[in-house]
């Protein structure tokens, strides 16, 4: 009897709070520690699986430096001052607040904490997402287990950008739509913010329509049915919709922020698609891949055809409606471009959870998850696993330079750069181009950088793949492009290639180079003389390692990593570097001491296979 009620309690207050028919009979834990555990266990799991992806993030740096830039100016750069094709054109900074909030933040706890600015938001992200499986399907541990498998098929995509925001506002957005009587009236103000934030806000419209839509076709036991009631109701629901669409107007670039993304989308032959593997569809070969997309997609396809038998399109029918009719929307979108496989991975789990909560009603599943041990040591097994799965991770700003992967970037020669006071066009490598952007503030002005459509026309940025292609005519394209410098990289053939082609053609002449990069100027520039050495750095000390590797220095080269990496240990090129001279040496079991140490910073599968690799294991 007891039991009974507290089961019928439990109900009413699923029921206050607009939540599924299935909470009704909710698997939901009275206890209120027990409850405060899945929640612990579930920001866990999330952190430790989407919140450590590994990716040359070549957007931030720009965003650093726009911020800087609003900061000193005290206004909003309306052209562009940092390229030489596209200097005095009109800029459409939409994301211009993500920059002016991560300059501030950097400029107050440093850069390498954006880290933690980045865990926040998908913390908090995924904690919303599973507070709403809680309470449509019922059940902590299979939202747990949906909220899990939504990080790892969004993880590839997590990174530190502003896109983060828009996963943010659309887990606020489906707790409006999805668990409460009537939307708040204060939804304007959300928009307010992800409009300056964000350009996803114009998909947050799009939420926003489909779930108004869904209050007003399928209103609750709750709304009088009498008819000026529900044209009362049908025009608070019409005041919402444009209010929320008029906040969206309170932006500097007004009716444009929402213009933009459609003309974005509707340009199907940009040459973003091909410079931008992120715009491509996601069966393309090539580029980010999330490898559990295909199994999302299935699984939301038969939990989708299941739902007619599950009794979800039963009173309330109208969350059942709107999780199915996200989830369509979001997989057509993420089809289209896999920048939005994120917004499927969370829009699909409702329908899994509506799904799911049906096979929760069984008999033998409600009487496991009334047994009291069970209710507590289910949870703690769950944090248990989370605790396991973010234990390996480094949980420190050291994260930073792992995540963004900073050994990849130009640091040594734009060090040499910084100290020599250079300054003109460079022809850079497009993923460093915004790092350049941050670190000369236009000095170096750069051919092309990430901003793509926001600033450049189409026919630089399709100049541009000419000459990273070697397509035929590339070495005219770059002469006529008036640069007197070229940054790029040398780790692959093709772009050994490229710059032997330069350098063999009497009109390029070598300047500098580091471990990743090498600087080339004309042959006609003069650069400032004599030319001063950068300071000691561990960038500095990793490329003159690689050149007393280059001459069989071993002894030298060993020296040289060391310091690296004891002037900045999360340096894996240097890391791996050294086990490669130790094993050279015949110092295995110093090799294998080395590995051992380097192993924190191998935060990616290529890496990890690289090091057994060279120790000699399968």
């Amino acid at each position: 009897m007891k039991k009974r009620k507290e089961r019928r309690k439990q109900a009413g207050l699923a029921s206050k709070a607009g939540g599924s028919p299935r909470a009704s009979t909710s698997h939901l834990p009275p206890d209120p520690a027990v409850a405060w555990i899945w929640y612990l266990a579930a920001g866990i799991a999330a952190l430790g699986l989407a919140g450590f992806t590994v990716m040359l993030n070549s957007d931030l740096w720009f965003h650093l430096a726009a911020g800087r830039l609003i900061l000193e100016d005290r206004a909003i750069p309306r052209v562009d001052s940092w390229s030489f094709t596209a200097a005095g054109q009109p800029w459409h900074n939409h994301e211009w607040l993500s920059d002016v909030v991560y300059h501030s933040w950097a400029q107050a706890f440093g850069v390498d904490s954006l880290v933690y600015w980045q865990w926040g938001l998908i913390v908090a992200t995924f904690l919303l997402l599973f507070r709403i499986l809680a309470r449509l399907s019922g059940s902590f541990p299979w939202s747990f287990l949906l909220t899990g498998f939504a990080a790892v098929v969004a993880a590839p995509f997590v990174d530190i950008r502003p896109h983060l925001y828009s996963l943010l506002f659309y887990a606020v957005l489906l707790q409006q739509m999805l668990l409460r009587r009537a939307p708040s009236r204060a939804l304007p103000l959300l928009f307010v913010l992800w409009i300056n934030l964000h350009g996803g806000a114009v998909f947050g419209l799009m939420v926003l329509t489909l779930g108004l839509a869904s209050f007003a076709l399928f209103p609750g036991p709750d709304v009088k049915p009498e008819q000026k009631a529900r044209r009362t109701r049908l025009l608070e629901l019409a005041a919402i919709w444009a209010a929320c669409v008029l906040a969206c107007l309170v932006n500097p670039f007004g009716v444009d922020a929402l213009l933009y993304p459609f003309r974005l989308a509707l340009e199907a032959d940009s040459p973003s698609r091909t410079t931008l593997t992120e715009w491509r569809p996601p069966f393309v070969p090539g580029g980010i891949q999330s490898p559990l997309y295909p199994l999302a997609i299935g699984l939301f396809a038969a939990a989708g055809l299941a739902l007619p038998f599950t009794g979800a399109f039963r009173k309330p029918r109208r969350i059942a409606w709107l999780s199915l009719a996200l989830g369509l929307l979001t997989l057509a979108m993420s089809l289209q471009s896999r920048r939005f496989i994120p917004l499927f991975a969370m829009s699909h789990t409702m329908v899994l959870g509506l799904a799911g909560a049906r096979l929760l009603q069984r008999p033998f599943l409600r009487r496991l998850a009334e047994r009291r041990r069970l209710r507590i040591a289910v949870p703690l097994l769950a944090l248990a696993a989370g605790l396991v799965r973010l234990a390996p991770q480094p949980l420190t700003p050291r994260a930073f330079p792992l995540l963004t992967r900073m050994e990849s970037m130009p640091v040594e020669v734009l060090n040499f750069a910084e100290v020599n006071r250079l300054q003109g066009r460079v022809f850079s490598y497009l993923l460093w181009a915004g790092y350049v952007d941050y670190r000369t503030a236009g000095r170096l002005r750069v051919y092309l950088d990430p901003r793509s459509e926001t600033v450049f026309r189409p026919q630089t940025q399709r100049r541009y793949i000419q000459v990273h292609s070697l397509r035929p005519g590339w070495q005219g394209v770059l002469d006529a492009s008036g640069a007197n410098y070229v940054l790029w990289p040398h780790e692959r053939e093709i772009e050994r290639r490229f710059i032997s082609t330069l350098v063999g053609s009497g009109r390029w002449s070598y300047l500098y180079g580091d471990s990743v990069s090498v600087l080339l100027a004309r042959s006609d520039i003069r650069p400032p003389q004599p030319l001063m050495a950068t300071g000691p750095s561990a960038q500095r000390s990793l490329a003159l390692a690689r050149r007393e590797m280059a001459r069989d220095n071993l002894q030298d080269a060993e020296t040289l990593l060391r310091d690296a990496l004891e002037e900045m240990p999360a340096l894996p090129n240097a890391c791996l570097d050294l086990v490669r001279v130790q094993m050279a040496l015949n110092k295995r079991e110093e090799a294998r001491d080395t590995a051992d140490g380097c192993r924190r910073m191998m935060l990616d599968e290529r890496r990890r296979r690289i090091l057994r690799e060279l120790l000699g294991q399968t």
